[in-house]
């Protein structure tokens, strides 16, 4: 199994939450920006900044990861009334008609620092309260998502029972990124014996997943799923998850499936490094057919084109993703150059540059457009040309020499007729 990371999922378009103004989902291999995409789906929580603050700091260290241990093993619980006083205040904050969210960020926050109080007791504390108040309350919400910022791979057997009992959609999906989150945690602090039981619950987690996209019980859980599959399975079971896509269309359609697929594959590094090369693959040979593969390029373009890209990618993976991007030039007909086509042109011309440019696009296009041996291609790029590499292009004579040739053609449609003047006009020196 690979390492564990979390598929960025939420980072994008964030929506206010119930409580708070802060989005947050505990995640231990973050890069410091992610791909931003309108099709994402933001998902709102309701733990407090301060809290996410604190996990986040905490999260490097492992924290009370050392501590886990069987919940099966013998143990005495030992009187402590630090703790039974913090569990009583969020119990009365709970409990309360209006509840004071900042007194109840302070107790949880409390509770989950104190390091005299073990592991095991904060998630047992979590559970009751949890069972108290209910899952499928916006105050079981609340403890989830506390729970989850723990990692609890120790009870995953029993968030998987829960899963599978009466409880709503949306705390399945809870669940499952809890599930998910606490999948691969390093061993190395661990005794042999508590190391091999967490290693029979990330076996329990990923025969988890892999149920959830064989045999799906809703579109929405499906989702769910395909995002999170990649995060608890190795490379070598992808072909699941593309059968299951295939197989599944009713429930997901499968462009939707490869957009999650390539929005995880492009989330960290790691991913770039082992999820993305074999996601390209399938797509270039066609393993998903024409209409799907163009439907995809529209969506890698649109995410390659994110004003943050740059930070995100890797410098090999814009190589290869560029090796990709150029195989994928579409055709402009002279006599079929509409709407749809010339955009889609400009569009590729766009995400191609800025994969290849090297930080200098604006040489970069304009090579792409005096060079190029289709007055089409070099209409299409000068009518969408930024002012700066529009200055350049204002310069070439040859260029609007090549254009003007064009027009004498009787073969050009009236649409290409159209493209070609317009780009003449846009190549005059402006007079003002």
């Amino acid at each position: 199994m690979k390492t564990w990371h979390i598929i960025f999922i939420s980072a994008i378009f964030l929506m206010g939450f119930f409580y708070y103004k802060n989005q947050f989902y505990i995640n231990y291999e973050k890069p410091k920006d992610v791909i931003k995409d309108s099709t994402k789906t933001a998902t709102s929580s309701t733990i407090s900044s301060d809290i996410k603050l604190f996990l986040e700091q905490n999260a490097q260290l492992n924290f009370d990861i050392e501590q886990i241990r069987n919940p099966n093993s013998t143990t005495t619980l030992i009187g402590n009334n630090d703790r039974d006083k913090k569990i009583k205040a969020i119990r009365d904050i709970l409990n309360g008609d209006n509840i004071n969210v900042r007194d109840l960020d302070k107790w949880i926050l409390e509770l989950i620092r104190d390091k005299s109080i073990p592991r095991s007791e904060k998630i047992d504390a979590l559970l009751g309260l949890l069972d108290e108040f209910g899952y499928d309350s916006v105050k079981g919400e609340y403890l989830l998502d506390t729970l989850g910022s723990m990692r609890p791979i120790e009870i995953a057997d029993r968030l998987i029972d829960k899963f599978n009992a009466d409880v709503s959609d949306g705390t399945k999906i809870r669940l499952m990124r809890i599930l998910a989150d606490s999948y691969g945690i390093d061993p190395e602090k661990l005794s042999p014996e508590v190391a091999k039981f967490v290693a029979q619950q990330s076996i329990g987690i990923h025969d988890f997943f892999t149920k959830q996209i064989e045999n799906p019980s809703s579109p929405g859980l499906y989702r769910e799923a395909i995002k999170l599959y990649t995060s608890v399975s190795s490379l070598d079971e992808l072909n699941i998850l593309n059968d299951s896509l295939i197989k599944h269309q009713d429930l997901l359609p499968i462009q939707e499936g490869l957009n999650i697929r390539l929005e995880s594959s492009l989330s960290t590094q790691d991913a770039q490094q082992t999820l993305l090369p074999d996601l390209l693959n399938n797509v270039q040979k066609g393993f998903f057919g024409d209409t799907v593969k163009q439907d995809f390029n529209e969506h890698l373009y649109g995410m390659i084109r994110a004003p943050n890209a740059d930070q995100v990618l890797s410098e090999n993976t814009k190589t290869q993703l560029a090796e990709y991007v150029q195989h994928q030039q579409p055709q402009l007909n002279p006599n079929k150059a509409d709407f749809n086509a010339i955009h889609n042109y400009n569009d590729w011309a766009e995400t191609y540059a800025n994969l290849s440019s090297h930080g200098d696009k604006v040489n970069f296009v304009y090579d792409m457009v005096v060079n190029s041996a289709s007055p089409v291609q070099q209409a299409t790029l000068t009518v969408y040309a930024d002012p700066t590499v529009l200055t350049q292009l204002q310069q070439n004579t040859a260029l609007q020499q090549n254009l003007s040739t064009a027009l004498e053609s009787n073969e050009l449609s009236s649409n290409t007729r159209q493209l070609i003047q317009d780009a003449l006009q846009r190549l005059q020196p402006s007079t003002k």
